[in-house]
Parts: structure tokens; C-alpha cells; sequence
């Protein structure tokens, strides 16, 4: 008895440690205590929120159907680092990633929020063990999105005082 649970509890934490190390990628926003990975729908810019006192020493964003463009940035030191079109790693062993830092346009712009939260997986590691990772995705939508959803909201503004 004592065996089985056990070996049920050592799968749970395999289970636990798989997911976490994926990076099951969800909406984020601005400010919200979870460090985020941000992508301007405009550009196609990839960048790490900025403001988080301490940063992270991996990050790891995959995407499923080989989104990532563009030449390799800089800051990317193979062999440890890789910039592909299906991955960006990179591993800051002894320092740390700076936060708010910029990849550059290594993703097609206009690419819709849903589509993104289905194909990246983040992952990351904080400098101590005090960090979050990064899992979130804070999307920064297109400015004739913004447009649509201004009109949108002056309507029913001018609706509702009519």
C-alpha cells in the first residue's frame, strides 16, 4: 500500500514538473505580479515585460508551427542559446537576462491573440528562488483594433445618453 502510494505520488510531481517546464502560455496583462513575454501585433516585436526587480536566468519560448523570422538577434550566444523558427532559448548561466529586453521582429505581425496562446509555450527561470517564471503573453493589439473598439465604445456611449 505504502509502495503504490508512492509511486502515485512521485508520477504526480513528474506530472507537476512536465507541465511546468512546457510553459502552458496564458493571457497576461501589464502589472499583473507574473512576469510576461510581450508581442506587439503591429510589428511582430517579442520583448520580456519590463519593471521586475529580478529577472530571469532562462527563457524558453517555443513556437509549434515555426512562426519565428528575421535574423538572429544579437545577444544570442550559440551553443548554449538558440534562435530558430521553431525555438528561442536562452541561458544566462552566473547572470541574469535583463528585464525588458527586446528580441526585435522575430514574429510575423498581425498575428491574433487566440492563434499565439495556441502555438507559443514560454517557459523561463527566475535568478533566485524568489522569481516567477514567465508563462504569460501580453498581447498589444493592432491600432485599427483599437480604432474598432473606440467607435464600438462611443456608440454605445451615445446610446446610452439617447
Amino acid at each position: 500500500m505504502r509502495n503504490t502510494f508512492l509511486r502515485l505520488a512521485s508520477a504526480c510531481v513528474i506530472a507537476s514538473a512536465c507541465v511546468v517546464a512546457r510553459g502552458a502560455t496564458r493571457p497576461g496583462e501589464f502589472g499583473d505580479r507574473s512576469p510576461s513575454v510581450i508581442y506587439d501585433a503591429n510589428t511582430g516585436r517579442l520583448s520580456l515585460e519590463r519593471g521586475w526587480k529580478g529577472q530571469a536566468a532562462t527563457i524558453e519560448i517555443i513556437s509549434a508551427s515555426h512562426q519565428f523570422i528575421g535574423p538572429q538577434p544579437e545577444f544570442i550566444r550559440p551553443p548554449f542559446d538558440v534562435f530558430s523558427e521553431s525555438k528561442i532559448f536562452m541561458l544566462r548561466g552566473g547572470t541574469c537576462i535583463p528585464d525588458g529586453l527586446d528580441f526585435g521582429t522575430v514574429l510575423p505581425a498581425g498575428l491574433s491573440q487566440e492563434f499565439l496562446l495556441g502555438d507559443l509555450s514560454i517557459a523561463g527561470s527566475g535568478c533566485g528562488p524568489w522569481e516567477s517564471t514567465y508563462r504569460d503573453l501580453i498581447y498589444v493589439p493592432e491600432p485599427t483594433f483599437l480604432a474598432g473598439e473606440s467607435i464600438l465604445l462611443l456608440l454605445a456611449i451615445r446610446r446610452r445618453i439617447s
